[in-house]
């Protein structure tokens, strides 16, 4: 008997997490059909690594690498066994591909392309969810990184046996991700219709846009040890309203024009006309319907509203934190809306005083910057696409950096106010300020 192994390494955002999920729960369904998937471990939501740790092990960095002695003792197993395949799926196979094929030559990789645009947008709100992600989404969208990465795989793997299959509603052989693996691994597809009937169950779906900005804002504050807690239950949220998309509607069709060329030259150059589907729906693709990222205070209050009837006592941890913060910078100040001040006493009212102390502040930062800033491109040979803001920003990063809070904080605010979403700014703004406050604490 053959013996066959499969890798399925993602890449990331491609339902990988309801793949496994399903395989997971029916390790005996797909032994009975010849497939050996070693089970391993989920989280509350169906959520997991994959197999990545049966074969990999972490760097004094934390960085997984692949640990040969596990994969021999893993391939010895399955050479024991009466399965014909071994199937591995793990999106962190993906940067371990090179060496994964030196290891395994004659294995099948399998790996879903997916809609660029699309996969931008939900990187960013998985990094939203549950990677304390605050800041305004920003992205190359118009690259096509996955394919690049793929073309340079193939170019250091001679021979790989790589398949590659379009990841989308429509494009899925038997309907789901799950049928569409086992038309791959099966040549009876037919016998697992009624095993992949559950096929359907969403696993890490992704907050509707109110929910997705509440979250982002709330990551402005340090709720690291209630986030899991946090995104539990908004993933439990119904979805409301039609889904918008954060990329304006003329970089939508910039971007699809981009990534129709690079799929047309890849498909050509690379033989892959599996991925023929995915260009007809590139090339058919509609624009969403553009919404930037200014929640107003009727969605914010939605969310709030939901979150205190599921959990209260979490959402007064939640109210304690933001309340504790008020000094903060927010890109949206709507949010605040959702936390209206605690009306108890407090030792630490002093950002009642923050309207006016920043207001001092600005005065003596634009005596300081505006008239100067010319001169400093000039002088510094800044290019002239870079923006007064960006080079404010840069400054106070440079003043935070060498213990300068004070000033630090000035040219943050007026990079801030001369453009309020500036990410760099964005990104410092509130540490700056809670060390300025511990200074004149000190003090």
């Amino acid at each position: 008997m053959n013996k066959n192994v499969v890798i399925h390494f993602g890449p990331g955002k491609t339902g990988s997490s309801a793949l496994q999920a399903w395989c997971n729960s029916n390790t005996e369904t797909l032994a009975q059909h010849g497939i050996y998937y070693p089970a391993h471990a989920v989280d509350a939501n169906g959520v997991s690594s994959g197999n990545v740790d049966a074969i990999a092990k972490r760097d004094a960095k934390g960085n997984r690498t692949l640990d040969e002695k596990k994969l021999n003792t893993l391939l010895a197993e399955f050479d024991h066994s009466d399965a014909q395949t071994l199937l591995l799926s793990s999106e962190f196979f993906f940067p371990m591909l090179r060496d994964i094929h030196a290891q395994l030559p004659d294995a099948a990789y399998i790996g879903y392309i997916r809609d660029p645009l699309e996969l931008h947008e939900s990187d960013y709100n998985q990094r939203v969810k549950l990677h304390s992600y605050f800041l305004p989404f920003h992205a190359p969208v118009g690259s096509f990184p996955v394919v690049d990465a793929l073309a340079r795989v193939m170019n250091d793997c001679k021979g790989i046996d790589l398949r590659l299959r379009p990841y989308g509603k429509g494009l899925f052989i038997g309907g789901s991700i799950i049928a569409d693996l086992l038309s791959v691994l099966l040549s009876c597809k037919e016998k697992f219709e009624l095993e992949t009937a559950q096929c359907s169950k969403v696993v890490n779906s992704s907050y509707d846009y109110a929910t997705r900005e509440f979250k982002r804002l709330l990551n402005y504050f340090p709720i690291e040890h209630l986030e899991v807690n946090i995104h539990r239950l908004l993933q439990k949220r119904p979805l409301e309203g039609s889904f918008v998309s954060v990329v304006p509607e003329k970089t939508q069709e910039t971007a699809n024009e981009a990534h129709v060329k690079r799929l047309e030259i890849f498909i050509k150059n690379r033989r892959m006309q599996s991925l023929l589907p995915l260009l007809d729906a590139l090339k058919q693709r509609t624009v969403k319907s553009y919404k930037n990222q200014d929640a107003g205070e009727h969605d914010l209050l939605q969310v709030a509203s939901w979150l205190t009837q599921e959990d209260k006592a979490l959402f007064e941890d939640i109210a304690q934190i933001v309340d504790a913060h008020r000094h903060y910078y927010l890109d949206n100040t709507a949010f605040w809306a959702c936390f209206p001040e605690q009306d108890k006493p407090s030792t630490k009212k002093w950002w009642k005083r923050e309207q006016a102390t920043v207001a001092a502040d600005t005065d003596v930062i634009d005596a300081i910057c505006t008239k100067s800033i010319a001169t400093f491109k000039q002088r510094a040979k800044v290019a002239a696409n870079v923006h007064p803001p960006h080079i404010l920003a840069s400054m106070g990063e440079f003043a935070f950096e060498n213990g300068e809070f004070l000033y630090a904080e000035r040219l943050l605010n007026q990079a801030l106010t001369l453009n309020p979403k500036q990410l760099l700014a964005l990104r410092h703004i509130n540490t700056v300020r809670t060390a300025v406050r511990q200074h004149h604490e000190r003090t």
